[in-house]
């Protein structure tokens, strides 16, 4: 999930960047990536104490 998470957004921000002709949607594809990757593993597995 803490690589799919990237991966998956990223690739629809590098997609929207390359259809939009911006350069700021990768980035935030990745940041989103990660946290949804973070948010996930804590669902899973629970709160870290």
């Amino acid at each position: 999930m803490m690589l799919a998470g990237p991966i998956f957004y990223g690739g629809i921000g590098w997609l929207l960047d390359y259809w939009l002709h911006t350069s700021w949607l990768f980035v935030l594809g990745i940041i989103v990536g990660v946290a949804a990757g973070v948010y996930l593993v804590i669902a899973r597995y629970g709160r870290i104490e």
